[in-house]
């Protein structure tokens, strides 16, 4: 027998633990070498598989079990097998930071195995690029080239650079754009969104900083296909300081402007409850601003926030607004 993930201990070869995986890929998570000759002596099969098509290879790839890879795939591990949501060995290494993992793949499958998506279609450079792994970034530059910098996640569309700007990863970004340049920074999502607005709405002051550096204020003032805005995306979620530095930077014309369905920064941030953002838009746009109507609706910031039960951003634009 052998001992599981949990503790609990398989008497045969085919039965599960609790977790549902069998003798191969809870042996797996260990690592150890000696535990797959014994299971392979006992004649365990190598590309079993969980109820989600996880194998031992897949564990062994998150892992970083460099050596006990190399084991499965000597005893006949299927290196191309993937999970029911189409990752294989190569994502799971790469979301795991598994860099020795990866060059073994490489030497195993070649630039192809490295270059795979799953059925959403992600590759495993975007995701390696949200997860700040630069020495896999690099590995995946030299060994698979440009191409692979500008695959983009099928689903949402979203880039190497736009998934690092949206962590606030400044150190990938620099790489990116050491090795790419501009065309990796031109790659917007399938709605529109831009590197620059993943780091505004998320906060990343410093990241909007280098791509003020690197490509100039009209970049930072890209508009989506509904025409919403870095700015707006930063008052949407909240993000004073991101807000007060794009309106210092661009100009406070481009804190007024609106959306497509008729939003402005107002609006979004009254909608949301947001009362700094509001407060921060009155003290440039003034009290005429905040009156305005939805351009579609002619939901005002009042209504909006008495929709949402803002209960404190009403009181204030009453009581110094002077909006009711």
């Amino acid at each position: 027998s052998t001992r599981t993930r949990r503790g609990a201990v398989i008497k045969t070869i085919d039965e599960r633990n609790d977790l549902g995986e069998p003798a191969f890929v809870a042996a797996a998570t260990d690592g150890h070498v000696n535990n797959l000759r014994l299971l392979l002596a006992a004649g365990a099969d190598v590309n079993s598989k969980t109820d989600k098509g996880v194998t031992a290879l897949h564990v062994a790839c998150t892992m970083g079990h460099a050596s006990y890879a190399r084991a499965l795939v000597e005893a006949g591990a299927d290196i191309q097998a993937v999970d029911n949501d189409g990752a294989g060995c190569a994502h799971r290494a790469s979301a795991g930071g598994q860099l020795d993992v990866l060059k073994y793949l490489f030497e195993k499958g070649g630039k192809d195995l490295l270059m795979v998506k799953n059925n959403e279609g992600k590759g495993i450079m975007t995701s390696a690029a949200a997860k700040g792994y630069l020495d896999i970034l690099k590995f995946l530059f030299d060994k698979c080239g440009k191409d692979l910098l500008l695959y983009v996640d099928d689903k949402e569309g979203q880039s190497c650079a736009y998934n690092a700007a949206s962590k606030g990863l400044v150190d990938v970004l620099n790489y990116l754009w050491e090795v790419g340049g501009k065309p990796l920074f031109d790659i917007f999502n399938k709605k529109g969104r831009t590197p620059a607005i993943a780091a505004a709405q998320n906060g990343h002051v410093e990241t909007l900083k280098f791509l003020l550096g690197k490509l100039g204020k009209d970049y930072l003032m890209i508009m989506t296909s509904a025409k919403t805005s870095s700015v707006y995306w930063a008052a949407r979620t909240g993000q004073l300081e991101t807000v007060e530095w794009l309106c210092e930077t661009c100009g406070v014309d481009f804190l007024k402007t609106v959306s497509r369905s008729g939003e402005s920064c107002a609006h979004i941030a009254a909608d949301r409850g947001h009362l700094d953002v509001l407060q921060y838009v009155f003290s440039k746009c003034g009290r005429e601003f905040l009156e305005l109507g939805d351009t579609k609706t002619g939901a005002t910031v009042l209504s909006l926030a008495k929709a949402n039960n803002h209960t404190g951003v009403v009181q204030w634009l009453g009581d110094v607004a002077k909006i009711e």
